[in-house]
């Protein structure tokens, strides 16, 4: 009988509790939910629906989008090979908590949609593409699980290479979406084409890009600050100082970022295991990195009031470990001395074609990151959550 008590006085506290928490402010209740985890967030979303409508109000989606870019990132992964006939399985990773959440893909009735890979993220949005075709382009949260495809373009091929770009235009506070492909034209000639379209229009519009840029292997375009920026290839533009192409998204011209003399240019390998040079956004700086077998270069590009950019030059000793191949990718920098990595070879001792890795770099140590039922072969990029979408 005394247990019976104890459980109903349990009940009874909780209810009161509950009852006391459902009468605070709608303000007040927002404020704490913004500042949650992502996966409480959408635990709460579930007690009543008074808590689920105050998520779904813009006042809501604005104050956690901003705490969750303030914040540490999450780390976002893709299976590289599709598993079945299925699409590429999403999982998406609290590094610092050490928790897995796996994420449902769109849902692809359609054959085409399935080999989409992401090409970038923004607010919590990714923009999703194939890497041998220009259409579909999707822009996807996988938080909220909703999507859009954009219109086809006018011009329907195959192509060589695609990387799509997807940032925010601050002077008209809409969301823009260039992509740079290439083709062959039928000869041996390759042809450079590149697009703009505004989110919510019909249609893609034609643009000049100056260069070619890098593709397989190079994570993509990146955006900071109201402009797109991709890494150039080096491979058809062996001479100049030209390494980064740029588009402003309100001005929607083209442009460049040249190393100075004085600067250690990076080292362009073609045939490197993975392209070892990599655009990253981190605490809000461009940065290009450079992957050279035991170091890791990088590059901090920061904007002149002026005009042009300047670049601070650092280096990181890495002695890989026994059995390890290369580092594939810098994925985040936790704190200046704890680093979030792509590795191949043996780590830990487990042999995988793909690791995801912590590295110390003040004793040189590194810890694999076990994620059980993931595939072994897979991409990793940080991620802000957030509960915005693009109707």
């Amino acid at each position: 009988m005394d247990a019976f008590q104890i459980v109903d006085v349990n009940e009874s506290r909780w209810k009161h509790a509950t009852e006391r928490t459902m009468h605070l402010p709608p303000e007040i209740i927002s404020n704490i939910l913004s500042k949650l985890p992502i996966d409480s967030i959408l635990r709460c979303k579930c007690v009543c629906k008074t808590w689920h409508s105050i998520t779904q109000e813009s006042s809501f989606v604005s104050m956690h989008l901003s705490i969750s870019n303030k914040g540490n990132p999450l780390v976002i992964l893709q299976a590289r090979e599709r598993e079945d006939g299925f699409a590429r399985r999403l999982c998406l990773l609290d590094m610092e908590s050490r928790k897995v959440r796996y994420i449902p893909q769109i849902p692809f009735e359609d054959a085409e949609l399935r080999d989409l890979r992401i090409m970038c993220s923004l607010n919590g949005m990714l923009c999703m593409a194939p890497k041998r075709a220009i259409h579909p382009v999707v822009i996807y949260n996988p938080i909220t699980r909703k999507y859009i495809v954009l219109p086809e373009s006018e011009i329907n091929r195959r192509v060589i290479s695609h990387q799509a770009g997807f940032g925010f235009d601050p002077l008209s506070k809409s969301y823009k979406v260039v992509r740079i492909y290439d083709y062959n034209n039928g000869g041996l000639h390759e042809v450079t084409k590149s697009e703009i379209i505004t989110v919510g229009d019909n249609s893609w519009r034609e643009i000049r890009s100056p260069y070619k840029v890098l593709g397989m292997g190079s994570k993509g375009p990146v955006f900071c600050n109201g402009t797109i920026y991709w890494i150039i290839n080096k491979g058809h533009y062996p001479y100049g100082r030209a390494y980064i192409l740029t588009f402003d998204m309100s001005k929607e011209v083209f442009g460049f970022i040249c190393f100075h003399p004085s600067i250690r240019a990076p080292n362009y390998k073609p045939y490197f295991a993975s392209c070892n040079l990599q655009l990253h956004i981190f605490a809000g700086s461009l940065f290009l990195v450079e992957y050279d077998g035991n170091s890791l270069h990088l590059w901090k590009m920061t904007e002149r009031e002026a005009g042009g950019f300047s670049a601070e030059f650092a280096s990181i000793r890495m002695d890989l470990p026994l059995g390890a191949r290369c580092v594939r990718s810098l994925v985040y920098p936790l704190t200046p001395e704890l680093f979030f990595l792509e590795m191949d070879g043996f780590v830990s001792g487990a042999w995988d074609k793909n690791n995801l890795v912590c590295f110390l770099r003040r004793y040189n140590a590194y810890a694999k990151f076990l994620i059980p039922g993931f595939p072994k072969s897979f991409r990793a990029r940080p991620f802000h959550p957030s509960f915005l979408f693009l109707e």
